[in-house]
């Protein structure tokens, strides 16, 4: 639950499509709403979430990506590649064709109708839109307590120090009238966190990273 006025997103379940118009041989325009969701058995939805999971880098083909020079700590091996996955992840990808399975971080493949009309539709929930859907970036870390996490997301901020201030200087984009107006754009990153790890986060942060 939100209060309300606080507009929810939720990037797997895209708009629906406005109806469009359709015409039969004597040329009336008999308009029918386009369907947003395909039906589809339980092995076809089977097959195509294995599918997906199939085409995921295997660990030991995962490339390691040196951390920024603000790092202070020697990151192990699966740090190292976590950094890589995570920054990409951070990146707008193109769609691809749904012959086309190159690409395992998008959900979203590209179909044609029998029309030749193109569809985006999503292995997952089956949903199919006539728009590219925006681009869902991030992810979660979920590695076993032990591994260093802290330290892999402390690397992923130090990444884009550089775009952050960058991203400071410029003019920040501007809501509609009955909004309140941006001021500036923030180069920090948003932690949130339960108040009881937020010391630890403060002495991660002094042992990991370089003061600028």
């Amino acid at each position: 639950m939100v209060d309300r006025g606080i507009e929810v997103f939720n990037p797997h379940a895209p708009k629906a499509a406005p109806p469009l118009p359709k015409f039969n041989i004597s040329g009336i325009n008999t308009s029918y709403a386009a369907p947003s969701y395909v039906t589809r058995t339980v092995e076809e939805i089977r097959n195509d979430i294995q599918g997906m999971f199939d085409t995921l880098t295997k660990t030991e083909d995962l490339v390691e990506k040196q951390p920024n020079e603000r790092v202070i700590t020697s990151m192990l091996s699966h740090q190292k590649q976590a950094l890589h996955f995570m920054s990409e992840r951070e990146k707008e990808r193109e769609i691809l064709s749904e012959s086309d399975d190159n690409d395992p971080a998008s959900l979203w493949r590209i179909k044609y109708r029998p029309n030749g009309q193109k569809m985006y539709f999503n292995v997952i929930t089956g949903n199919e839109s006539e728009k590219k859907p925006p681009p869902v970036l991030g992810g979660i870390l979920a590695d076993m307590m032990g591994l260093g996490k802290t330290l892999s997301i402390l690397s992923l901020v130090c990444e884009t120090l550089t775009e952050a201030e960058v991203f400071a200087q410029q003019r920040p984009l501007q809501r509609p009238a009955d909004e309140v107006p941006l001021i500036l754009n923030s180069k920090a990153t948003l932690l949130v966190s339960p108040v009881s790890v937020v010391a630890n986060w403060e002495e991660q942060i002094k042992a990991h990273i370089r003061p600028k």
